[in-house]
């Protein structure tokens, strides 16, 4: 009977290498399947696993990003994504967690204060929120959604003053948003400052009618708000000033 020929030696480790690719993918993919850390991959490729499963399968994402932080436990973008799917999905204490790692990773990366200021309002800890909400006002003083979320903070704790001073910054960084004048007009209603109030809010409904147009001339909407005006100003007590951005 013939027999089989004798592979040529130099093809031997050849057939070695292939087989050990088969049996290491074949672990990985065990791994996968058991919901074990697949052997042989490291953080960066886990979490590019996880990031392209994020939004898909929340729950798939989340195991890549621990084993990827398993690895590498000052992955700045892994305890940010994590701590997204995790807020997503109510749970807050973790959250706050991974956004607290997060800023130790990177203490001058904003978005991880941002976070954990808005999941620690959340979770009604308005004084630790106002605590990481000022952190990231001042790494970024420009960013709006953080300034405007610490004065609403700075609201619900009853701190009228400095969310004023934090909705002004707002106006005079955009000074054509009307929703931040009507805040800032409403503030100053509550703290006692009527005049600054009705100008202010007579500027929002100025803002607003150039914005949208009403299909009037300018001086039109100019003499509209400065009626407007006077009308609250007699409401509040007192005769108003001609409307402020008329």
């Amino acid at each position: 009977m013939a027999s089989a020929r004798p592979l040529p030696l130099p093809l031997l480790p050849l057939l070695l290498l292939c087989a050990g690719g088969a049996l290491a993918q074949w672990d990985v993919m065990h791994a996968w399947r058991t919901g074990a850390r697949p052997p042989g991959l490291s953080a960066e490729q886990l979490y590019e696993a996880a990031h392209g499963l994020q939004g898909a399968d929340d729950a798939g994402a989340a195991a890549r990003y621990r084993w990827a932080l398993e690895l590498s436990p000052r992955l700045f973008a892994a305890h940010i994504n994590l701590g997204n799917i995790l807020d997503s999905h109510g749970q807050l204490e973790e959250a706050a967690h991974h956004y607290r790692e997060a800023h130790a990773a990177a203490p001058r990366a904003q978005l991880a204060a941002l976070n954990l200021g808005n999941t620690l309002n959340r979770l009604s800890r308005r004084t630790q929120a106002a605590e990481a909400l000022s952190t990231a006002v001042q790494l970024d003083p420009s960013h709006w959604q953080a300034s405007l979320n610490l004065g609403n903070t700075m609201c619900a704790m009853g701190q009228l003053s400095q969310a004023v001073e934090l909705y002004t910054a707002l106006c005079a960084q955009h000074p054509q948003n009307p929703s931040y004048l009507f805040r800032l007009a409403y503030l100053l209603l509550v703290s006692g400052e009527r005049r600054a109030a009705a100008e202010r809010a007579a500027a929002c409904l100025v803002v607003s009618a150039a914005t949208v147009g009403f299909g009037l001339p300018r001086s039109e909407v100019d003499r509209c708000a400065n009626r407007w005006s006077r009308t609250m100003g007699r409401r509040c007590g007192f005769r108003a000033s001609r409307a402020a951005g008329g």
